[in-house]
This record gives structure tokens, sequence and C-alpha cells, in this order.
């Protein structure tokens, strides 16, 4: 008589673990935590006043003004430099401001709603991107408590969207959980439609943040060499490069007349602008009130005590289970130390 003894569910293969999959209920509830973090943009009609924003609200109109006259990227601003008009759109990353005028023109028709909308879908990619990413890796419990985590973190919860009023940084932060989930899918395998979702969640990226959709492709690059068996990392190798190159030339219409023509036009920065300094000592130092007598206050980069004590914590945790998937976490650990160096070098300040 033969007796089969049951493989568990983590050690099957990854195909196997896929046809077995049913629907993940967790999904809602990090949906379900995402809009409880957007709560403000569905109650209060008014938007936060950062300068950021305001940029970005002007640039979606000229968009919006763009598609009532025929012409659906508009690659000059009209109304810019005190009304003698400026290339910016065909310079600038234009991904934000023209989803918003998207969704002005085809649902909301009005601006404040489409940038509202925007908002409450942001933080609805950025909640299911980081538990896609980490439940991944391990299960739905620690997945959530990542996407809290995550959502409710000072930069993403507070900072970033209130003070800075900076929405292509949040969409960036965003699409940079789940850009490296989509590039671990398509490491992992075979399947056409893993390879044509990460060219496109690329190419939005690149639209929306370049800087930090580079930063996503290489720690890509990184799970590509760093997480795979030694006599298999040609084909992922191989694989994520052609949805990179692919997913760039997807948005080679931004790009490429802003390379080509990057000597035609002089740039200068706001002398009234005074650059927010990055410490050390910042970083690990609890959050002040904001006061609400400033119109624009300075923004806080800090981590906040919650999520400092939980790295300590995971990083005792790491090094005694042995059955986390510890190359994971430390190629993820050691992109964050990289980062974080770098940011503190070429940032002037003094540490």
């Amino acid at each position: 008589m033969t007796t089969h003894l049951p493989i568990p569910y983590d050690e099957l293969p990854l195909w196997m673990r896929q046809a077995r999959q049913e629907f993940d209920w967790s999904i809602l509830i990090a949906l379900a935590m995402s809009i409880a973090i957007a709560w403000s943009f569905l109650l209060h009609d008014k938007l936060p006043a950062g300068h950021q924003l305001e940029h970005t609200v002007f640039q979606a109109s000229d968009i919006v003004t763009g598609f009532h006259e025929g012409r659906f990227y508009p690659r000059w601003s009209p109304y810019a430099v005190n009304g003698y008009g400026a290339p910016i759109p065909n310079y600038y990353p234009m991904g934000t401001p023209y989803i918003i005028a998207t969704i002005e023109t085809l649902f909301s028709n009005n601006l404040n709603q489409a940038v509202r909308i925007t908002f409450i879908l942001t933080y609805a990619v950025a909640g299911l991107g980081i538990y896609l990413l980490v439940s991944r890796r391990t299960d739905a419990p620690i997945g959530l408590m990542s996407s809290v985590l995550y959502l409710y973190s000072p930069m993403i919860g507070s900072t970033v969207p209130y003070v800075m009023g900076d929405l292509a940084l949040l969409m960036g932060g965003a699409l940079l959980p789940l850009s490296l989930w989509s590039s671990y899918r398509l490491i992992k395998s075979k399947l056409r439609i893993d390879f044509v979702m990460h060219c496109l969640i690329l190419a939005l990226f690149v639209w929306i943040h370049p800087q930090m959709a580079i930063i996503s492709i290489i720690m890509s690059y990184g799970y590509a060499l760093f997480d795979q068996p030694p006599k298999s990392r040609l084909q992922p190798i191989v694989r994520l490069t052609l949805a990179v190159v692919a997913g760039w030339l997807l948005v080679a219409f931004y790009w490429l007349p802003a390379i080509l023509e990057h000597n035609l036009v002089n740039w200068y920065p706001q002398d009234s602008y005074v650059f927010p300094m990055l410490t050390l000592g910042q970083l690990v130092a609890p959050m002040q009130q904001i006061d609400s007598g400033l119109v624009m206050p300075q923004p806080q980069f800090k981590l906040g005590w919650v999520i400092i004590a939980l790295i300590a914590v995971g990083i005792v945790t790491l090094y005694f289970a042995k059955s986390l998937p510890r190359r994971f976490y430390m190629i993820t650990a050691i992109a964050g130390i990289l980062l974080l160096i770098i940011a503190l070098v070429i940032v002037p300040a003094d540490v």
C-alpha cells in the first residue's frame, strides 16, 4: 500500500503554488488600510498647500487645456515664467499631471476632485504593492504588517503628501514596491503576462519618477543576481533586461526629446527656495507636531521610532530564524543602507 506524504505548501515549486492558489482575501484588508490613510482626501474638499502640489495642478490644467484643443501631449506651458511660457513638459516627467488630467477629462470634470482621486489611488497602489511584495516571500500576516508600517510611516503618511505636497514622489513611493514585485515575478517565472506587466509598470514608473525607477531597476538586478542559484541566473537576467529596455522604450516620447534637446534651454533654481537638509540625527529623532500657523512648514525627514524599533527586532529575528528567506531580506536591507549612505553624502549637511 502506497502512502502519500503531504508536502507543505511553502516547499512546493512556484508553478504548483500558483495552480493551487485561491483568492487572497488579505488584499482587501490591505486596500481598506490604504483607504483609511487616505480618508482625509475623501472628507475634505481642499488640497494640501504644498508648493509642489501647486505646480502639479497647474501642469495638469495645461494638459487639460491641450486635450480640449486636440493636443494629447503638449510640450509647452504657456503661463509659466510670469506668462512668458516655458517648455517644461518637454523636459519634466509629466506622468503625474497627465494622470490627473485624464481623470479630470474622463470622469470628474473637476481638477480638485481629480487630484484627490489620484491621491486615493496612489495610497491603494502603495498598500497593495508592499503587501504583494512581502507576502510573496513570507505570508499574509507579515505582508499586512509591512503594508501598515509603510502606509503609516511619517514620510508616506504625512510629510510627502501634506507638508511637501509632492504627489509625484508619493506615486514613486507607491510604484517602487509594485515594480519590485512585478520584477520578482518575472525573475521567477517565464509567463508572458509577467513580462508585459513589468514593462507597463516600469514605463509608468519612468514617466512619473525616473530617479526612483532607476533605483528599482538596480534592486531588481540584485534579486536576479544574488537571490538565484548560480546555474540559473542567465535566463532571469535576460528576461529582466528585455523588460527594462522595453519599458524605457515605451516612454521614449518623454526622455528621448529631453536628452536630445537638453542644451536648448538653461534652467536656474529659485533663490528663495531653501533645500531641506538630511542628517542622520534628524532621521532617528522623534516627530514634532506641525505648527498649524505656518503656511509652508518645513518637512521632517524621519523614520519614526516604531519603524526603528521594528528594524532592530527584525535584525534579531532574521539572525535566529533559520526558515526565513534570508537572502531576499539581506538584499533589501543592503539596498536600503546604500541608499541611506548616498543620501547622507550627496545632500550637503553636517551628519
